[in-house]
């Protein structure tokens, strides 16, 4: 009997409904496989930032061991930013090696990710819309991934899961809203800006549901969800260490790199998603569904101004870079599940359906390709890795070619501002011990370490300005006879400073460290991982009429112009006897120069060495036994030295 408030249950229509079930989670699961395959099968994924991630990971549970250097040189910071991708790592590397550990933690990562999306789908518009969760695996290998923004894209994931409570019910009873400021709290935790989006979501959900009149009670429902997290975004507050400035791009140019640097890749894979976005958000408001259904009220509104601070906002603002672009995937996605496929003819749907999978499979078959590619162009880099060397000091980077085989316009790569290999000199701090001269360490409230400078171990060391691993490829460098060189060896000139040097540029440059007599722990193309070994010098000054004068030594490394060491030698009035200065930092061709000061009672200026030439400066090569070079007082400032008096003893 068929009581007159029961609905007739359709056999038929629940197999059907359950058939199609079956069908989404096995090709869902099929795309797991191969979007986890994407990161999991090479045998590293060079990105931006990740290395940088990598060791802070590492290295904090470690800084008590004194074998390993890092706490002699790194405190603790105060972040709570970060604990999601520590965690992650660090139970991976209770099983497995650290390299394996991190392949571990990009599948893990790329999964959540791309649930995470299924998960939204699925609360927004139930089973028939689930399947636009599928485009979560097709864009899941994205730029964020590839920048290394590790807990950034791990907050991001986790952030769908959030979203997807949320739209899960049309009312927030007292439970719903302590599960959704719990879950706020923790997405805080793993990073604060996702976190933040999350809240602008849930504050369109409460707009587009809630009549005018109730907006004031409902708005401080929502205040008292979202202040445990604001509360923990404040403890996360602090200085940057640094800012980048504003730089502002045209227009056009700034919403075309929001679309790339969402899924990147060829312009079928990144174009794809945001036209499916425009399409939804098109459909949305001809068809007037946010009017209709409230949750799709909410999607168009939180995508929209995603999408707006997407490609309006600034590339850099203060103290943070590439900005805007860290708004293309949750507004893609926002207004893609605004597509109704629900009211499509069965004939659109399974066409449709046969597309996104074919786009999914495909976008992530060339990202392990390209993944691939990326590796083995790394691999001699790489291979440094695996070579058993032991350090506890503070090692420099030189990575000159990070590009891994990208043009060197940033706009032009595959993946837009991506360097491949920026910060890889992180992993060898991993590997071998010791700390990178260049970490994320400089705001004890921003980074989940901190720097230990000046306090400890003295005063840093001096080290080049970044920008380097970009600026020797630009064609203004490469133009000048000899400029390279010349830059480069300025680099290698810090490397007196550091217990070691990790250099990677062409495979003819290693040559240039020989030149030095550095000495090479292990050398694969063009990398060399390297330690410098100062030639004992002297400089002999001989005295002038009057003995000695107040003196200024210079030295630096020829072909480079900059000056590296500086010696400032008080008067020795009188003295009849030369004087004899070791030489720092020396070995190789190098250029002197030497001023005396002028007497304060006579109206002689300044002078230098016979044998230098008109600016006082001199070139001569340091052999790795005992050198020594003759400077005889005398010639004033201005006049040129004769071709090859250098005199050597």
């Amino acid at each position: 009997m068929n009581c007159g408030n029961e609905s007739v249950r359709d056999p038929a229509h629940d197999g059907r409904k359950r058939s199609g079930t079956a069908v989404f989670l096995v090709l869902a699961l099929l795309l797991s496989v191969l979007a986890g395959a994407a990161v999991g099968v090479p045998s590293y994924l060079p990105t931006n930032d990740g290395p940088e991630h990598v060791f802070a990971s590492h290295v904090a549970p470690r800084l008590d061991d004194a074998s390993l250097g890092y706490g002699r040189y790194l405190r603790l910071g105060a972040t709570l930013s970060q604990v999601g991708f520590d965690t992650l790592l660090a139970f991976f590397e209770l099983l497995l090696p650290w390299r394996e550990a991190l392949r571990a933690c990009l599948v893990v990562m790329v999964l959540l990710w791309a649930w995470g999306v299924v998960a939204l789908a699925a609360a927004v518009g139930g089973r028939r819309r689930m399947w636009l969760g599928l485009f979560g695996f097709a864009a899941a290998v994205q730029w964020v991934l590839y920048m290394g923004f590790f807990p950034f894209y791990l907050s991001s994931g986790f952030g769908f899961y959030v979203l997807a409570l949320a739209f899960l019910r049309s009312e927030w009873n007292r439970t719903w809203c302590f599960a959704l400021a719990a879950a706020l709290a923790c997405q805080v935790l793993l990073h604060p800006v996702p976190a933040l989006s999350s809240m602008i979501v849930l504050a369109a959900i409460l707009i587009a549901r809630t009549k005018p009149s109730q907006l004031p009670r409902e708005a401080g429902r929502l205040g008292l969800v979202v202040l445990p997290a604001l509360a923990l975004v404040t403890v996360n507050l602090g200085p940057t260490g640094g800012a980048s400035g504003w730089w502002i791009m045209p227009v056009a140019d700034r919403m075309l790199l929001a679309m790339r640097a969402f899924v990147s890749g060829p312009a079928w894979r990144w174009a794809t998603l945001p036209a499916c976005a425009l399409a939804g958000a098109g459909f949305c408001v001809a068809r007037k569904q946010w009017r209709e259904d409230k949750r799709q009220g909410a999607l168009l509104m939180a995508g929209i101004a995603f999408a707006l601070l997407a490609t309006q906002a600034p590339y850099h603002i203060p103290g943070w870079n590439f900005f805007h672009m860290r708004f293309s995937p949750l507004a893609a996605v926002l207004l893609t599940l605004l597509l109704p496929i629900e009211r499509w003819p069965r004939w659109a749907r399974m066409g449709g359906l046969l597309v996104l999978v074919a786009f999914a499979v495909g976008s992530n078959v060339w990202a392990l390709a390209y993944n691939l590619r990326l590796c083995r162009a790394s691999g001699d880099l790489l291979s440094g890795l695996d070579i058993p060397l032991h350090r506890d000091g503070v090692r420099l980077p030189l990575i000159i070619e990070p590009r891994a085989g990208e043009p060197q316009n940033f706009l032009q790569r595959e993946i837009p501002g991506c360097l491949a290999n920026w910060n890889i000199g992180a992993l060898y701090a991993v590997a071998q011990g010791g700390v990178p001269a260049f970490g994320f360490a400089e705001s004890k409230t921003l980074h989940p370490l901190a720097w230990r400078w000046p306090v400890g171990q003295g005063l840093r060391p001096p080290r080049p300005v970044r920008g380097f691993e970009q600026s020797l490829s630009e064609p203004e460098i490469l133009g000048q006879p000899g400029g390279r060189k010349a830059a480069v060896t300025y680099l290698l000139s810090f490397a007196p400073n550091y217990q070691d040097v990790i250099f990677y540029g062409r495979p003819e440059e290693v040559a240039w460290l020989h030149e030095r007599h550095f000495i090479i722990d292990y050398e694969k193309g063009g990398l060399a991982i390297a330690r410098f070994r100062s030639c004992p010098a002297q400089l002999v000054l001989a005295p002038g009429p009057s003995g000695h004068r107040p003196t200024r030594v210079e030295l630096g490394w020829i072909p480079a112009k900059q000056t590296i060491h500086v010696l400032n030698l008080t008067a020795e009035p009188g003295a009849q006897t030369s004087r004899a200065i070791s030489l720092p930092s020396a070995c190789g061709e190098i250029w002197l120069r030497v001023v005396f000061a002028g007497e304060a009672d006579a109206s002689a200026g300044n002078t230098t060495c016979m044998e230098s030439d008109a600016s006082g400066a001199f070139a001569v090569h340091v052999e790795p036994m005992n050198s020594s070079f003759l400077c005889h007082p005398g010639k004033p400032l201005g006049q040129s030295a004769d071709p090859g008096t250098v005199r050597h003893e």
